[in-house]
């Protein structure tokens, strides 16, 4: 980690915010992976082959996001602020593009299913672009921005237990560089908390219920 975010890091990783922060998205991640590793392979394989669209769909929409960051400065933050929110944002962003990692959150979950036989699943309208407005609140694409980590991760974590992948099982999150971006604009006043909850929530929700569809497509009729 670079020297000059060491010490916003542990601001933040000291303060109730990220107490808060750790138990709702660590109570989400453990129900979501339950649901998950109570699945069936054919269960597990259709709600992957739904969500790699979602994945692949994400990257250009990180990069939009990202851009939006930057962009607020000389605006509504100086300069500096808004390209450190910039680096700290792609930082959390790493397994969508694959700065540090071998493969990004598309290439494994693309890889999970290859040899998959009778992949099924189901078309529906993506949320991306509209979760990822760029006139949607920052606190509700950040909140959908954190939900979407966790379904995704979790899809990668228990597909990696199906292949007996240890390396992706021990996979984390880099919560702590959301964190400081979502804390830097709530200062700012370019947030509310309410939005990113709200938002975190109901994607975890809509996760969710794509999941019990793939159990229903997926049972014998």
């Amino acid at each position: 980690m670079p020297d000059r975010y060491k010490s916003d890091y542990s601001l933040v990783l000291s303060e109730p915010f990220y107490d808060h922060m750790l138990s709702l998205t660590g109570s989400y991640r453990r129900n979501f992976r339950r649901l998950l590793s109570n699945m069936t392979e054919k269960e597990l394989v259709a709600i992957t082959v739904l969500c790699i669209t979602t994945s692949q769909l994400r990257v250009p929409a990180v990069l939009q996001l990202a851009t939006r960051l930057f962009h607020l400065g000389n605006a509504a933050l100086p300069f500096d602020t808004a390209s450190r929110l910039c680096k700290e944002f792609l930082e959390a962003a790493e397994y969508d593009l694959g700065f540090t990692n071998r493969f990004t959150f598309s290439e494994y979950l693309h890889y999970t299913i290859h040899y998959a036989r009778n992949a099924e699943s189901w078309r529906i309208a993506s949320i991306i672009p509209d979760i990822y407005a760029p006139t949607a609140p920052l606190g509700r694409v950040l909140g959908a921005h954190l939900a979407l980590d966790i379904v995704l991760m979790s899809l990668c974590q228990v597909n990696a237990k199906r292949l007996n992948q240890p390396e992706w099982q021990r996979r984390k999150l880099n919560l702590p560089a959301l964190a400081c971006v979502i804390r830097t604009l709530f200062h700012k006043r370019l947030l509310v908390l309410p939005d990113v909850w709200e938002e975190l929530e109901r994607i975890m929700v809509i996760a969710t219920g794509h999941a019990l569809e793939s159990i229903r497509i997926s049972s014998p009729s």
